[in-house]
């Protein structure tokens, strides 16, 4: 559902590219489940198996594969016949419930399948429209895997056949049409779906009123790419997808004959050579995507103009924006004292933070990085904030938590560890809080204490409130000015509503305080004078009601009916997430250009303009049943082959032609590949075997290489020797100690190599590395490079020759923001070898080209890669030797001139130009006087643009000055084309 993973299914032409580019003597190499969801190799996996599908789980997570598994039977029954496509084998379904956020991806290649993350969507995210969340989630991702799988046409199926299932012509669509797709079904199968959300209603008619539909200020065709750093951000191709989905399904006809045209569009496409996708639009409805997008525009410009005469009859709410196109500030509180308002927000020019709004002196100040949550209460002296944060400890688990931020100090304090908990509220008294708990698909209410630890506080005991069934979701939770009572809202799975609710604490007893179907009652709030609040978009838009008369606000049957509520803002875009300080109101405001936090000025209405759309009768969906028997997670058959790709690469006057054999299993417990093949020249073969093994939470790798290596040197004898035989055995594991804005990792290499000679007896080495590398640093959607933190490595390598070695290096790397994305890096280099200077092996090197060579070490009989410890250019020879030496410099990057667009409907969008400036210089102490210093200077202009969605293409020109001009220091321009890996 959300980008990370359809990366993966857009980018396999260029990875095919990438292999032919290459000679074909690369392999295709896609990660696989582990790798891309962390999934933790010490659950307790089960599978379940249907009729078309195989679902490994947890076993915590029974009832939820359970359900997973009818509802992918449901979307099969329905799709299979619209798409004119059945997978060629039992799609893989993996169920996890590791993050606290909603996701889900689908990858055909590889046959990869589907993985549905279990925990519901939470009230402030475009994913909280729907009646049955785990039912959406299936379908819109059986969607995708019906899809990219599709392969009609005899060029694909004979290559699909020959080579594995890698290559999946329609897994290389444009996102908005992948995307697209997926959400016209999810909105066409059920009442809810984003197709038919009041938020995405509202961004339309916020780009209509404003003018900026269809412009460079916000959307043109061009920029529907995952690229796109402006609101909706990384959300464009969905909701834009969607609407130009529908909009060729309208153009086609009402009703089935919408389905069956997109339906044959995947199954056609299957057949076609990729990127004309406006013939093939013709060819279907008349209309090329261009054509198409204007009737969208055009469609979209009048309907929302109408709404908007409709909702400006009437003077709408007057809204004062704190930010200004903040791209997502979601998540306020206000201190008792009225001084402050804490946020959260998500901008283009800074990753995810905290921020402090001065009321007084209305001044921003940033506070600290923040990863996502929107909950958040003060304490009643004004001095600490309760909020939630989604924290990362580990590379299996991303749990939110609680913490308590001290205003005065500016330090955080973790509350909860791997809690799951969110939401909080504190109650007026300050003796408690509040808060959502997730678990394996669960969301419950519980209290806890408020304690105080000296000068810090922690959370005591915990009590739970409410439990209700799987997939339920409660959210919000506010108390009541009294504290005997906890107002939340309350999201049934299977019910296209969302209700507000009221717990009385010491009794435990649950009302439902308002509900009405089809309307999605969220985020209750009381102002200053104790009065309850709570949005609702009965109207068609988010707005903030009040419960009246306000002498009997507690009781039910006073609070019940829409007569005894009046509507307190009207506003012709979004609003949430509101918080009073005393009677004053700040929420979330939508714009064009992203949620603003915003003061309010309330004012009772008696009624409201309505642009609400009908309510739609749920699809029938076929009846099937779940499946009830499940057998202990085994590899078979999901370990067999997954790919299998032909190979041929040369080197030296060397042809080698083979094999190349990949596959691992549904859980990834073990991975492996396997390269055969024939040498030409010695007539013998050749392989290669990499095994790694992820039964346990530190992977571990193994590989044996037994190679022929066609590179010449000279022999003792002096002669030419054109062949050698490398036989390498390697080793290695790591463990990444994983933090949600940093990682230390840990590695540890071995090997052992025998290097033969075909007409001498062989030698052989060993090595051994440990490496320790740490990274937190800052990028930011407009950013051109690292804007703040530091990333550094040590390593330590033993290399056992005939008279062994130890080297040691370490690179360190500060970033530090001058200005908005203008940036000042310093960085130095350090590495020492034990080896003396006049050895055959010559390790601690500095490299004076920007390119790593092999090299052969003058009087040795074998050849072998050296190490580069740092690059330097501007001088005119390739190296120099040393056993110690270092380098200090720093860059200056600064941003020229921001594109960020596209190109039509073709599969390239163009970033940034921006430029940088090094000074550097090398530092020898024992070479001699005059080489001791070799200072550099490097100017360069780099255009930055992307193919294929996820596959960089820079172009750099620029110059570099050796400053030594007496070690061969020269002036060299250049112009480097740089085509990145996926």
């Amino acid at each position: 559902m959300f980008p990370r993973a359809r990366t993966l299914a857009s980018s396999i032409l260029a990875l095919a590219i990438s292999t032919l580019a290459n000679a074909a003597s690369q392999s295709v190499n896609l990660p696989g489940p582990a790798s891309l969801s962390g999934i933790d190799p010490l659950w307790d996996y089960q599978t379940l198996e249907t009729e078309n599908f195989r679902v490994t789980y947890d076993r915590p997570l029974k009832e939820v594969a359970e359900k997973s598994a009818k509802y992918l039977e449901e979307a099969h029954t329905l799709l299979s016949p619209v798409f004119q496509w059945k997978p060629r084998t039992k799609t893989q379904v993996l169920v996890i419930d590791n993050q606290d956020s909603s996701n889900g991806y689908a990858v055909a290649s590889y046959r990869l399948g589907i993985v549905l993350y279990v925990t519901p969507p939470d009230s402030w995210s475009s994913l909280y429209y729907y009646d049955d969340w785990l039912k959406v989630l299936a379908y819109h991702e059986y969607v995708h895997l019906l899809n990219i799988d599709t392969t009609t046409g005899w060029v694909y199926k004979w290559a699909r056949t020959l080579s594995g299932d890698w290559l999946t012509v329609n897994g290389i669509w444009p996102f908005w049409m992948i995307e697209g797709l997926a959400v016209y079904y999810e909105t066409r199968l059920g009442q809810g779906g984003r197709g038919r959300s009041p938020y995405w209603n509202s961004v339309l008619r916020a780009s209509v009123e404003e003018k900026t539909l269809d412009t460079q200020s916000f959307i043109t065709l061009d920029r529907l790419h995952p690229q796109n750093p402006y609101f909706p951000g990384a959300e464009t191709h969905y909701l834009f997808g969607y609407h130009l989905m529908n909009q060729m399904a309208q153009t086609a006809g009402t009703g089935q004959a919408g389905d069956q045209i997109l339906g044959k569009m995947s199954f056609e496409s299957g057949a076609r050579v990729p990127f004309f996708l406006n013939g093939h639009a013709e060819n279907l409805v008349g209309k090329s995507w261009y054509q198409l997008w204007d009737d969208f525009v055009a469609k979209t410009r009048n309907q929302m103009g109408r709404e908007l005469e409709v909702l400006k009859k009437e003077k709408t709410t007057e809204v004062r924006r704190i930010t200004e196109a903040g791209f997502e500030a979601l998540g306020s509180a206000a201190s008792p004292d009225g001084k402050w308002v804490v946020y959260s927000q998500d901008s283009l020019d800074r990753r995810p933070g905290l921020y402090l709004y001065d009321v007084e002196k209305k001044k921003i100040t940033w506070l600290d990085d923040k990863f996502s949550g929107v909950g958040m209460a003060f304490t009643p002296d004004s001095k600490t904030v309760v909020m939630s944060a989604l924290r990362r400890r580990s590379p299996f688990y991303l749990y939110s938590d609680l913490v308590a931020y001290d205003l005065p100090s500016r330090t955080w304090r973790w509350i909860t560890t791997h809690g799951r908990a969110r939401d909080p509220d504190v109650s007026r008294d300050g003796k408690w809080v509040a808060y959502v708990k997730a678990d394996t698909g669960r969301n419950r209410l519980e209290i806890a204490r408020l304690e105080n630890d000296g000068d810090q506080v922690r959370l005591g005991e915990a009590t739970v409130l409410f439990d209700p069934a799987v997939l339920d979701r409660v959210a919000n939770p506010k108390f009541s000015p009294d504290g005997q009572s906890i107002y939340f809202t309350f999201h049934e799975n299977g019910k296209f509503q969302e209700d507000l609710w009221k717990i009385h604490i010491p009794t435990q007893k649950k009302e439902k305080i308002r509900a009405k179907n089809g309307v999605f009652h969220r985020f209750p709030a009381f102002d200053g004078q104790g009065r309850l609040h709570v949005v609702s978009d009965e109207n068609g838009v988010d707005n903030l009601y009040r419960a009246q008369p306000i002498e009997r606000r507690f009781a039910s049957e006073s609070l019940g009916g829409d007569s005894n509520w009046i509507a307190v803002t009207h506003l012709d875009r979004s609003m949430i997430l509101p918080t009073f300080s005393r009677d004053t109101l700040y929420a979330s405001v939508l714009s064009s250009g992203g949620w603003d936090l915003a003061e309010l000025k309330t004012e009772e209405k008696k009624s409201l303009p309505s642009v609400a759309l009908p309510i739609e009768e749920p699809f029938q969906a076929p009846k099937t049943e779940e499946p009830k028997t499940s057998k202990p997670y085994s590899i078979w058959p999901s370990i067999l082959p997954r790919v299998w790709l032909p190979q041929f690469s040369q080197l030296g006057r060397s042809y080698q032609f083979g094999l190349d054999i990949q596959g691992f299993d549904a859980v990834e417990y073990h991975r492996y590949d396997l390269n055969l093949r024939y040498d030409l020249d010695s007539k013998s073969p050749v392989y290669q075997l990499v095994y790694t093994n992820r039964m346990l939470p530190t992977p571990i790798r193994v590989s044996y290489n037994d190679l022929i290596s066609g590179f010449s040197y000279f022999k003792s004898s002096g002669a030419l020797a054109n062949l050698t035989r490398n036989k390498v055995a390697t080793f290695s594991l790591g463990y990444n100690f994983q933090g949600t804005f940093s990682n230390f990792r840990v590695n540890a290499y071995g090997t052992l190599e025998q290097i033969q000679e075909f007409d001498s007896q062989s030698r052989g080495f060993k090595t051994g590395t440990v490496s320790l590398q740490y990274d937190n640093q800052e990028f930011t959607r407009l950013g051109v490079g690292a804007e703040r933190g530091i990333s550094t490595s040590i390593d330590a390598t033993w290399l056992g020759f005939t008279n062994p070695n130890l080297r040691l290096s370490a690179n360190f790397t500060s970033a530090h923001r001058l200005d908005t994305h203008t940036t000042i890096s310093p960085f130095a280099t350090w590495a020492w070898d034990k080896t003396a200077e006049d050895s055959d092996f010559l390790t601690a090197q500095m490299m004076l080209s920007s390119a790593v060579q092999r090299r052969i070490a003058p009087n040795s009989k074998s050849f072998f890669p050296i190490p580069q410890a740092t690059s330097l250019s501007g001088f005119g020879y390739p190296s120099i030797s040393t056993g110690l030496m270092g380098s200090l410099g720093t860059t200056f990057r600064f941003p020229v001139f921001r594109i960020f667009r596209g190109v039509g409907t073709l599969p390239y969008f163009m970033r940034n130009i921006f430029g940088s400036t090094s000074l550097a210089t090398a530092y020898l102490p024992r070479r001699s006087q005059d080489q001791r210093l070799l200072p550099t200077a490097t100017f360069r202009l780099t255009y930055n643009s992307i193919f294929f969605s996820y596959l960089p293409f820079d172009i750099e020109l620029g110059v570099v000055l050796g400053l030594n001009r007496k070690q061969g220091g020269e002036s060299l321009g250049f112009l480097n084309l740089v085509l990145g890996s996926i």
